[in-house]
């Protein structure tokens, strides 16, 4: 019966796709634990720009940010990671595991957790948490649609600050994560 052949090739196409994914994501893992190894521990330009001058962050030997991307699901794993260059220019490493991804800010405060979109959103929020003597975790997301994905799988008391850009992309997503939320 050809739909049954048809049945196996789309399997198989499946079976090769993930395959490769799981790959690329493998090979993205190996380099950023290189990445993160080759790093420094010192300020960097864009903490500066971001009102954190005294924030030590790891600072590759090119100059970039790097914010390790760790696993949700076993934060001791890194999944990848993403640059961000002295102007502020961010990227994520090509064929690395984006959702799923996290990087803790005040980690084992585990009185409650704020879920943020980006690096420099965190420092803020942890930095207005601690003035307000608020022991928690702020938990990075670096995109909107994986703070989404990310808040699933908080236990706990968590909230939300989302990104008040133009799109409403922040506020969507915000809402759809069904936990109390704010914005500036």
């Amino acid at each position: 019966d050809n739909g049954v052949g048809m049945g196996r090739a789309v399997a198989r196409d499946i079976t090769r796709s993930l395959q490769a994914e799981r790959e690329r994501h493998a090979k993205a893992r190996t380099e950023a634990a290189e990445i993160i190894a080759a790093c420094e521990r010192k300020t960097h330009p864009y903490l500066v720009a971001k009102g954190f001058p005294d924030t030590v962050g790891l600072v590759h030997s090119n100059g970039d940010l790097i914010i390790p991307m760790r696993d949700v699901h076993d934060y001791g794993v890194v999944n990848t990671a993403q640059r961000i260059a002295p102007d502020g220019d961010k990227l994520f490493l090509t064929g690395g595991k984006a959702k799923g991804s996290i990087f803790i800010l005040g980690k084992g405060a585990r009185r409650e957790r704020w879920l943020v979109e980006g690096y420099a959103t965190g420092l803020s929020v942890q930095a207005a948490l601690i003035d307000m003597r608020t022991p928690a975790e702020v938990w990075v997301c670096f995109s909107a649609g994986n703070m989404v994905y990310v808040s699933e799988f908080v236990q706990g008391k968590a909230r939300v600050f989302a990104d008040n850009d133009e799109s409403g992309a922040g506020k969507n997503a915000a809402e759809k994560t069904m936990r109390p939320w704010t914005m500036t």
